[in-house]
């Protein structure tokens, strides 16, 4: 390469340098000018071309309780909430808003035009992979010092767009060095007939290896990185961390479904009660295909010989703002992305796909714990799955529940409960399902619908409102709302499922009762510190979010 085409990069280089960074150097307000005439040309276009289409915004089926910190409540807004200003732009599975697929293809533009300059100029007589350390270090330290400089002019800085830009950067490259081997191919004969002339041997076999070296310590560093920037999950459900903690092999008893089961089930006092080993690995607003694949991740670690299910969730809805929550705490597997191709959508579904994108902008909310959890992992959990209630809601009567009416949804409910039912006989399991008592509760109809279904299918089935009187239930003091028991009623009934259980099924022996005492002394001091507190009553008796 001569001098004069290498001193035009290095020009390049530097200009393009100086673009992205004195761009972030702009305050938000004047970025926003800037953009702000592309985008709205590109909403009229899309405008023109069809009516914008408004997401319905679900009803939410179930009453997740609230949650301990904010970025647990942002698990389950709904991402309609979000973005409403702009189009929305189709690209593959995703819907995009315009605004930030136009501020995004920018940075994308900028750091492909980057990774192009800088492989041209190390092109010379081709690309050596020793190159590729150059290459990396200024694909991140660029992306790297942009959002520094972002972070110091009072603007959002994104650590997921550090990845993106650094993903652009690889793009330019790639396309130079694919560009380099296929132009070595055609002119290789003519270079070794030249006398005194040694071409260069490009292989194909190098450049490849480097590029994966690079891209492997990319996603090793970002695999690395994702554990920290995830919120930890403690309670409310879906707390796989804790799950994959339990003694293998372990567990008893193994209760699923929606939060009716993790704030109704006590396993310390079953525990106690019994000698039954169980766990309660449920989630939020949990619909039945989701259900079906906690069963098959749960079972991967453990073998109950009892599965409990939460039957409520056959009748919600096809989507609703849980399914988020839902899966992104379960381990990264075909199960996890199956399930998030049929039931996510849009930004929840990218979110899902690609973890950095929904949890890169939190490196400013990081605390000791996100990093100690996120590095060494979780703990064994203390409730086994059940999260601890103790505020009041005073009861006044039965009401009916406000849940969708969804004739297609519901027979691809009934689909599932039939492979739940498969899956446990093919492991030896016996298989229970049953609609938890509660005050706000679906329609007799609906839960006589539910009963003669699951029973057709040959699976055990118990509605415990049919014996609402059996537990002794309080309605004065036993209820977190409507549609949860707080932890005065989950004692009542587990101690009656206990009753149950203890005639039909033994422990195992499997316990690790160390691990179990600390559990019931956990849920002992809990109740008494609760017990000896005035009691805490709720603002609102709503019971739909």
């Amino acid at each position: 390469m001569s001098r004069k085409k290498q001193t035009i990069l290095y020009v390049l280089i530097v200009l393009n340098v100086l673009f992205i960074w004195c761009n972030s150097m702009l305050p938000a307000e004047t970025s926003n000018a800037i953009s702000d005439p592309i985008i709205s040309r590109l909403d009229r276009a899309i405008s023109e071309k069809e009516e914008p289409v408004v997401e319905a915004q679900t009803k939410p089926s179930e009453t997740e309780p609230p949650k301990t910190t904010e970025s647990e409540k942002q698990e389950t807004e709904n991402p309609v909430q979000k973005e409403k200003k702009h189009e929305t732009v189709s690209l593959f599975f995703f819907k995009i808003r315009t605004h930030r697929f136009v501020r995004k293809s920018a940075h994308i533009l900028e750091y492909i035009l980057l990774g192009l300059w800088c492989a041209l100029l190390l092109l010379r007589d081709g690309i050596r992979p020793a190159r590729y350390k150059f290459l990396a270090l200024t694909g991140l330290f660029v992306p790297l010092i942009d959002e520094t400089i972002q972070f110091w002019s009072g603007r959002t800085s994104l650590v997921g767009d550090i990845w993106l830009d650094l993903l652009s950067f690889s793009v330019g490259v790639f396309v130079v060095t694919a560009g380099s081997y296929l132009s070595n191919r055609k002119n290789r004969k003519h270079t070794e007939k030249k006398p005194g002339r040694r071409p260069y041997e490009f292989s194909l076999k190098k450049e490849l290896a480097a590029g994966v070296c690079l891209l492997a310590a990319l996603v090793l560093l970002c695999g690395a990185a994702l554990p920290v920037l995830t919120p930890k999950r403690h309670d409310y459900g879906s707390v796989w961390g804790m799950y994959e903690k339990e003694p293998k092999n372990s567990v008893d008893v193994l209760v699923l479904g929606s939060s009716l089961a993790y704030c109704d089930i006590v396993p310390a006092v079953l525990y106690e009660k019994t000698g039954l080993t169980s766990f309660v690995m449920a989630g939020p607003e949990q619909t039945f295909p989701v259900t079906y694949r906690y069963l098959k991740q749960a079972l991967k670690t453990q073998s109950p010989r009892f599965v409990m299910v939460e039957a409520t969730g056959l009748l919600f809805g096809k989507t609703n703002r849980s399914v988020k929550v839902n899966l992104t705490y379960m381990p990264y597997n075909l199960d996890r992305l199956s399930a998030t191709m049929t039931e996510t959508a849009g930004s929840e579904r990218a979110g899902l796909l690609f973890p950095m994108y929904a949890y890169h902008d939190r490196w400013d909310e990081l605390t000791a714990e996100d990093l100690r959890k996120g590095v060494l992992g979780y703990d064994t959990d203390p409730m086994a799955g059940y999260t601890f209630l103790d505020e009041i809601t005073v009861i006044d009567g039965f009401s009916p529940r406000d849940l969708p009416d969804e004739p297609d949804t519901y027979l691809e409910n009934l689909s599932f409960v039939e492979k739940i039912r498969d899956l446990c006989a093919e492991k030896g399991i016996r298989l229970y399902f049953f609609l938890s008592p509660y005050a706000s509760r679906p329609e007799d109809g609906d839960r006589a619908k539910i009963m003669k279904d699951v029973t057709d299918r040959g699976i055990m089935f118990k509605d415990f409102n049919g014996s609402f009187d059996s537990f002794g239930f309080d309605l004065k003091t036993d209820f977190y709302d409507p549609a949860h028991l707080n932890y005065r009623g989950a004692v009542k009934f587990t101690e009656y499922l206990a009753d149950r259980l203890k005639a039909n099924i033994t422990p195992s022996g499997k316990a690790d009762a160390a691990l179990w005492k600390k559990r019931v002394s956990r849920f002992s001091e809990l109740r008494a510190a609760a017990d000896a507190a005035p009691p805490r009553y709720k603002q609102t008796t709503d019971n739909n979010g």
